[in-house]
């Protein structure tokens, strides 16, 4: 099963990478087709930012494991798409996840985004509870974030790392809030 599940996350890696030049040579009409859509502007720029984050997961066993802390979070807005590449570590006293994903930004209001993406977590202590389960796994995310004041950004999201767990083929979800400055 783990050698299906690394080959499938393999294919899939090496079809961003053909799918990536498609994607940004047309990047400049899906952002204009999601501004027309919703008929909001969206909040532009790039941030770095922290915050709190954690999970809870109930074993089948009946006893809880929480793996809750810190949180470290980026985005690099693609120019001229609804693409963005963004960037996570949620660190407690044992391990980090640290969750590179790309994502689908769509405006909701003129300050304001939901995004939707993918990609993968990786622990950097195997066996160690994370807020994203103890093994590297798929990840998707879906959240929200918005401009406050002129450089400061809140943001906040749930993610959902598949088969996260060894000797287990559980998903870990995990929610993080934030706050960030934007360039």
């Amino acid at each position: 099963m783990k050698r299906i599940l690394q080959s499938v996350v393999t294919l899939s890696a090496l079809s961003v990478v053909m799918m990536i030049p498609a994607l940004l040579s047309s990047s400049a009409a899906h952002a204009e087709g999601l501004q027309t859509l919703t008929g909001k502007q969206g909040m532009a720029g790039h941030y770095l930012g922290a915050g709190l984050g954690g999970n809870l997961h109930n074993w089948d066993e009946g006893q809880g494991s929480e793996s809750y802390g810190g949180n470290v979070q980026g985005r690099y807005q693609v120019p001229n798409s609804a693409f963005s590449v963004r960037g996570s570590a949620l660190i407690n006293n044992n391990a980090a996840a640290l969750v590179p994903m790309l994502s689908v930004d769509v405006p909701v209001t003129n300050n304001a985004n939901l995004y939707f993406g993918g990609g993968y977590s990786f622990i950097s202590e195997r066996g160690q509870q994370t807020a994203l389960g103890n093994q590297d796994a798929l990840t998707v995310a879906t959240g929200v974030e918005a401009v406050v004041q002129e450089n400061i950004v809140l943001f906040g999201d749930a993610k959902v790392a598949f088969d996260a767990y060894r000797n287990t083929d559980q998903a870990a979800f995990s929610l993080l809030v934030g706050a960030g400055y934007r360039f």
